[in-house]
């Protein structure tokens, strides 16, 4: 995750980063599809934290959280 960040801020472009929201739907009844949830939650909190402007889009309508 850091070094995504990390190459991120290096090329100095404005970036758009797009992802999943897993935390508000069904718990995976899988050990992997649990593994993986809580790996994508983790990944999206920390993108989130580094960026300078988050959107929680639901139904095409975007919310302004940061």
């Amino acid at each position: 995750m850091e070094e995504i960040v990390n190459a991120l801020a290096e090329t100095g472009a404005p970036m758009i980063m797009v992802t999943n929201e897993v935390g508000s739907g069904v718990v995976p009844m899988t050990l992997l599809g649990r593994w993986f949830q809580d790996l994508l939650g983790k990944v999206n909190q920390f993108l989130a934290k580094e960026a300078e402007t988050v959107y929680f889009v639901v139904c095409g309508i975007p919310q302004k959280i940061k």
